[in-house]
């Protein structure tokens, strides 16, 4: 019974020792660039189209899709095959052509494959027609979030 206790008392004594119990470390939490009440929500799909063509410059991203609502850009990159394994240095490349055209503006990016698609969805919605303002600026919102 004491070799029990023992190997439970050393087993708690590493698992505390290497942080098991710990929380992860809070997100950070996102600018708050959402309009006043009353300030009118802009789309900028001509925008939206100039940093998909920047990204589309990138030779390693197959495929992209943007938003830009208000001061916000959300981009996503498609990237397979072994160019997956430089996925960083692509997103960080892809990001500073979009920061260096379009200053002022808060550039999310990235290449999470669930995220592309929601956000393909979502430009493809935008163009179409089929949100107000107000739910792309929502659905923007929680895409940013989840990147």
């Amino acid at each position: 019974m004491k070799k029990i206790t023992l190997l439970i008392a050393v087993i708690l004594t590493i698992m505390v020792a290497n942080g098991c119990g710990q929380s992860s470390p809070p997100i950070k939490p996102r600018p708050a660039h959402m309009p006043q009440p009353g300030q009118q929500i802009t789309i900028d799909l001509r925008r939206a189209e100039e940093v998909k063509n920047l990204i589309g410059e990138v030779k390693e991203v197959e495929d992209s899709s943007a938003v830009v609502v208000d001061q916000d850009i959300a981009a996503a990159i498609k990237v397979s095959g072994f160019n997956r394994l430089r996925l960083e240095s692509i997103r960080n490349q892809a990001r500073d052509r979009i920061k260096q055209a379009q200053p002022g503006f808060h550039v999310y990016l990235t290449s999470d494959k669930k995220l592309f698609k929601q956000l393909q969805q979502l430009e493809k919605d935008i163009q179409e027609s089929n949100l107000s303002p107000t739910e792309a600026r929502a659905k923007v919102n929680k895409v940013i979030s989840d990147m």
